[in-house]
């Protein structure tokens, strides 16, 4: 087995799980149209931006430590 047949066997028979345990093969849900990925890095950019932003204002410092006290047994 070459590498280029190595490589189509592990994708192929990889596995994906959701957090309810559904299972789904790896090409199923590997794919993200360009689209999509645009709206998913604005996204992550705009928290980024927001969170760097706001560290030093005590308001948000207070919301964070309110939500890190509440998080903190999650694991």
């Amino acid at each position: 087995m070459d590498l280029i047949e190595l490589l189509k066997y592990i994708i192929l028979s990889a596995r994906a799980i959701d957090a309810e345990d559904n299972e789904f093969a790896w090409p199923d849900v590997s794919h993200i149209c360009d689209d999509e990925m645009k709206v998913l890095m604005k996204s992550i950019v705009r928290r980024l931006y927001t969170f760097l932003m706001q560290g030093e204002d005590p308001r948000f410092d207070k919301n964070m430590n309110y939500h890190k006290r509440l998080t903190r047994t999650w694991g």
